[in-house]
Order: structure tokens, then C-alpha cells, then sequence
């Protein structure tokens, strides 16, 4: 009987196996479900970033909406002091190739806003919008701040290949945080000395009441991200550090509708840099002087470098008095 118990038990225990064919076959369903489940998850992912990005851009709305209630006027996109502490201060960022003392760096509009996003601690400490600084500063304008960052960016929160740091003294030791949120300008070009169509521009001091067109019909401020191996093109929340040249500021703080929405490849760097795009499908996000967001189609109809004749433009522009629909 032991015997006979022995040889069940064997065979018992050969039967409970998997084959080789068996295990290769549950291997190949796996893969199946995973490849089936994979783009489910990177869309909830996606979606769960984009969500965020939306909420960023909310946030700096009602930003611009207190400092307007505070101080009766939005945000200069960035303030001119001209005076030889400035521009000394200059001298300490700028490599001696590169120093001239009209392409000077200054707080911008983001920086302006910092009390109103829960950073006061770090505006009082920057001296933002007294006697101090941006080149006094390197521990205020490197410090990264999620409100100013798309989560979909592929960017570091302090890419020393940003303008900050590929021209400046020490490289990457005075570059800048990034921004993915740059203000609305112009509709075509950058507009230094000359007021541009855009509600932000250099020593800006406009008011709600002079967005003619609505504030529901007029963008305030647009995603911007850095295009593939151009690390430069991505915006800084401090400031400008070239402010005194006719395009430099742009690259740091400010968009235009030079180019379309994510521009095609054949489009030109300097132009990228100076355009709206995002690292989401189909278009990017936008938010209005009324305070809410919108995503907005690369596909809106666009005519750059013209007059202000197209849809896009319209939005950009604050007295175009153009008549805006659904978009």
C-alpha cells in the first residue's frame, strides 16, 4: 500500500506543475493587459497633470485680479530703474563680453505677485518692489515655485541652459528658476519703448478699464515650455535678465503671437521663445483677465506677423475692438 500511495503522490505532485507552454502563454496575457493598460494610465496621468497646470493658472488669475484690487493697475511686466546701483549689480551677473548697461536684469511681473500666491516671505526677502535688486538676489530668483511650473514640462526647475545661465558669469551658478507662464505682450512682435497690443509691456501700468475689449475676451497670461534640446526658450518667474533688449525680455517673461500656438519645427528658436506652446496634445492653456482658464487649439485661427486680422489675435490684443465668439 505504501507503494501505491508513493507513485498517486508523485503523480499528484507532476499534475499541480505548470508547463512551459502554460507559463509562456499567462506570460503573453500579462504583457497583453499591461500594453492594453498602459495608455489608460498615461492619460489618467496626463490628465492629472493637466488638471494641475489649469489650477496654476488659476491661482495666477485671481493673483492679478488682488494685486489689480490692491494696487489699481496689473502688473508691469517688468520696472526700469536705471540708476548706477543697478546697473553695477548688472555687472556682477554679466560675463565682461556681455556687460552694457542697457541690457540691464529687473523684477518682473511674477515676482510682483508673490504676496498674492503665498510666497510674502519670499517677495520681503527679495526686496521686490523696493530699493533691492534682482542681482542682489540669486537665493530668491533660483528658489523653484510649483505655481510656475506645468508638471507636463520636461525642463529642470533650474535649467542652467535658460538664458540665465548661458550668460551669465558662473553659468549655472546664477541661473534662474523656470516659469512655463509667460504674460501676454503683443500679437506679433516684442514692443521695448512703443506700447504693445498686449495688456504687459515694460513699465506697464494698465488698468482693468482699459481692457476695452472684456476681460472674458482678453488673454493674460499663456503656457510657454521648452522646445526638444533648446533649453533656453523656457521662461524665469524673477525677472529678465536682458530687459533692455528688444527680444531678450521675452525669452524670461513675456508672449507674443509671432508664431502659432506650438510652433511647427521650421519655426526659428527666437520666435519659439517668444510664442505660446505647452507639452499637451492639441494645444495649451490660457488664462483670462476675468480669471478663468481655457485651453485653447493650436489650431485657432492665426495669422501672425499681420495686423491684428485673426481670432487668436484678437485675444491677445486689449483694444482691437473685435467682436469674439465661442473659440
Amino acid at each position: 500500500m505504501s507503494e501505491i500511495s508513493n507513485v498517486r503522490s508523485q503523480r499528484t505532485k507532476k499534475a499541480s506543475g505548470f508547463t512551459l507552454i502554460e507559463l509562456l502563454v499567462v506570460i503573453a496575457i500579462i504583457a497583453v493587459l499591461i500594453a492594453l493598460l498602459l495608455p489608460a494610465v498615461q492619460q489618467a496621468r496626463e490628465a492629472a497633470r493637466r488638471s494641475q497646470c489649469k489650477n496654476n493658472l488659476k491661482q495666477i488669475g485671481l493673483a492679478i485680479h488682488n494685486y489689480q484690487s490692491t494696487t489699481s493697475m496689473i502688473p508691469p511686466l517688468f520696472v526700469t530703474l536705471n540708476n548706477t546701483q543697478e546697473d553695477a549689480s548688472f555687472d556682477t551677473i554679466l560675463p565682461s563680453s556681455r556687460k552694457d548697461t542697457t541690457h540691464f536684469p529687473s523684477w518682473g511681473w511674477s515676482a510682483f505677485l508673490l504676496p498674492y500666491l503665498d510666497q510674502s516671505t519670499l517677495y520681503q526677502k527679495g526686496g521686490i518692489g523696493g530699493a533691492d535688486y534682482i542681482a542682489m538676489h540669486p537665493e530668491v530668483y533660483r528658489t523653484p515655485l510649483s505655481v510656475f511650473m506645468c508638471p507636463t514640462d520636461i525642463a529642470k526647475s533650474v535649467p542652467k541652459e535658460s538664458i540665465w545661465g548661458s550668460r551669465t558669469n558662473g553659468g549655472g551658478t546664477y541661473a534662474a528658476a523656470k516659469s512655463n507662464y509667460v504674460a501676454v505682450h503683443d500679437h506679433g512682435n516684442t514692443m521695448l519703448d512703443n506700447v504693445p497690443s498686449g495688456a504687459f509691456y515694460k513699465d506697464g501700468d494698465n488698468r482693468f478699464e482699459d481692457i476695452i475689449d472684456g476681460l472674458s475676451n482678453t488673454i493674460a497670461v499663456g503656457e510657454r515650455t521648452v522646445r526638444d534640446g533648446k533649453t533656453y526658450t523656457i521662461g524665469v518667474w524673477g525677472g529678465c535678465l536682458n530687459c533692455g533688449h528688444y527680444s531678450d525680455f521675452a525669452y524670461d517673461l513675456a508672449g507674443t503671437g509671432i508664431a502659432t500656438i506650438n510652433p511647427a519645427p521650421g519655426v526659428s528658436d527666437t520666435d519659439y521663445a517668444r510664442a505660446f506652446s505647452s507639452r499637451h496634445v492639441g494645444g495649451a492653456h490660457f488664462v483670462m483677465f476675468d480669471g478663468s482658464v481655457r485651453f485653447i487649439s493650436e489650431n485657432i485661427q492665426h495669422i501672425p506677423r499681420g495686423g491684428i486680422d485673426s481670432l487668436f489675435e484678437y485675444l491677445i490684443a486689449i483694444s482691437d475692438k473685435n467682436t469674439v465668439g465661442d473659440f
